[in-house]
């Protein structure tokens, strides 16, 4: 078996200094130190502005989940049979097919 003795030995150059911030940008810097109060203020004013009037209501006729298991709505039990209890009861009233027992994700979803 052969073994490779690596000799060359370079040492790279050093960086390069980084270049002083030009005189817009430190400018800029300073005007916001002193002003970052108002600034701040300000763009979580127009972030949090709430158009009244004109959010208008949505309407659909249906919701098409293709489901997981966090959304399951008894497809499971279509596919292997009735599940057991307590399926939906303490929600719903009754029976409604569900292996988990009351609201999931996409009714929050759909009630919303």
């Amino acid at each position: 078996s052969q073994t490779h003795v690596y000799t060359d030995y370079t040492i790279s150059k050093p960086p390069l200094p980084l270049p002083p911030l030009s005189l817009s940008l430190s400018l800029s810097l300073s005007i916001m130190e002193c002003h970052w109060p108002l600034i701040l203020f300000l763009a979580v004013n127009l972030a949090s502005v709430n158009h009244i009037g004109e959010a208008k209501e949505c309407k659909f006729p249906a919701i098409f989940n293709f489901g997981d298991s966090n959304s399951d709505t008894g497809g499971l039990s279509a596919a292997f049979g009735q599940a057991g209890p307590p399926h939906g009861e303490t929600f719903f009233h009754a029976p409604a097919g569900r292996y988990c027992d009351g609201r999931l994700v996409i009714d929050f979803i759909a009630q919303s």
